[in-house]
């Protein structure tokens, strides 16, 4: 049952933004896709790499790109100032 609410709430907000939009020329999920038809062939062995997964049959191109956000995260928090340096 979550994973469907899930799903739906995905499905949910990525019509409301491709609506707002006015439609939608690429989409890309970090991780994760819902709903959308994807070539298997395409997205076999992918790990680590980027590349076009969609199966060519919808207008949405569907992308996998691979993403550190912990690292992003550390070199952020390495930016910020930690208390007063004096």
């Amino acid at each position: 049952m979550a994973l469907n609410m899930f799903d739906y709430r995905v499905k949910k907000y990525i019509g409301a933004y491709a609506a707002a939009v006015n439609g939608v020329d690429i989409l890309v999920f970090t991780g994760q896709y819902w709903g959308i038809d994807v070539d298997k062939e395409k997205n076999s062995g992918l790990r680590g790499k980027e590349a076009v997964i969609s199966s060519g049959n919808f207008r949405v191109t569907v992308m996998v790109v691979p993403t550190n956000e912990e690292l992003v995260s550390v070199q952020d928090a390495v930016g910020i100032p930690w208390g007063n340096k004096k």
